[in-house]
C-alpha cells in the first residue's frame, strides 16, 4: 500500500484486499499511531500480512510485538522487503529471509542479520538531486548549492518540536529547491512541491504547528 496516513479508506482496503501492507515508523512519536494503523488494517481484513520498518522499528522492535503486526523489517529494508513479498507470494518459509523480526505466538523470532548495503547505487534514487557522487568527492558534494542552502537554514524552526523541512516546514523545502536548482530524478517527484502531496504537507504542518506551538509556549 502506498498512501498518506490521512487517506486510509476502509472501503478501499476492503475492496482492494491487499495481501500485504507495509507501514513506516521512523520516529518514536509515531509508535502508537503505527500500531493503531496495523490494528485497523487487521480489523478490516484479517488476512492481510502487516509488516513495518523504519528507524524506530529497527531500534526498538519489541515495541511492535502486537497481534496485529506480523513482522518487522530491521535495518535496511530495500533488499529484505522485496524478498519478503516474493516469499509471501510463493508460500515460502519466512524464517529463511534475513533481516526480519517475526511476531509468533510464543514471542519474537529474529531471522538473522542481513549484510548492510555497501553502495548507495543499490538504493532507490532520492526525489531530487543536484550532484552525482560518482563524479565528485564527498567534500565537493557537501559544499554543493543544495547542502549550502540546507545548512544555512538550520534550525528550520525556532520551535524544536517542528524540526523537519519537509513535513513541518514545507515552504522551506521549496525555498531550498528553488535556490539550489535541484532537478527531479523520477516522475512524480514534483508532487512534493506542488499538487496533491504538497497540499497534504501544507495542511499537516499547519495543523501540527498549532498544537506544537502551544506545547512549546508552555
Amino acid at each position: 500500500m502506498d498512501l498518506l496516513i490521512g487517506s486510509l479508506s476502509s472501503a478501499e482496503v476492503q475492496e482492494f484486499r491487499p495481501a500485504a501492507a507495509g507501514i513506516s515508523c521512523s520516529f518514536t512519536i509515531d509508535t502508537y499511531k503505527t500500531i493503531e494503523i496495523a490494528r485497523s488494517l487487521k480489523q478490516l481484513c484479517k488476512e492481510i500480512f502487516v509488516f513495518l520498518g523504519g528507524h524506530h522499528a529497527s531500534l526498538n522492535y519489541s515495541d511492535f510485538f502486537d497481534p496485529a503486526i506480523d513482522a518487522v523489517v530491521v535495518n535496511e529494508g530495500e533488499t529484505t522487503t522485496p524478498e519478503l513479498i516474493n516469499a509471501l507470494e510463493g508460500g515460502e518459509d519466512l524464517t529463511k529471509i534475513p533481516g526480519l523480526i517475526l511476531n509468533l505466538p510464543e514471542g519474537q523470532f529474529f531471522t538473522g542479520e542481513r549484510q548492510s548495503l555497501s553502495s548507495l547505487d543499490d538504493v532507490p534514487f532520492p526525489d531530487r538531486a543536484v550532484d552525482n557522487i560518482n563524479a565528485k568527492s564527498l567534500l565537493e558534494v557537501l559544499k554543493s548549492p543544495l547542502c549550502a542552502a540546507y545548512q544555512k537554514r538550520q534550525p528550520f524552526n525556532s520551535n524544536h518540536l517542528r524540526p523537519c523541512p519537509i513535513i513541518d516546514n514545507p515552504q522551506t523545502l521549496r525555498d531550498i529547491v528553488r535556490e539550489s536548482g535541484t532537478r527531479p530524478t523520477h516522475e512524480g517527484a514534483e508532487t512534493v512541491l506542488e499538487g496533491t502531496v504538497a497540499n497534504y504537507l501544507d495542511n499537516l504542518s499547519l495543523a501540527w504547528g498549532k498544537v506544537a506551538d502551544e506545547i512549546w509556549k508552555s
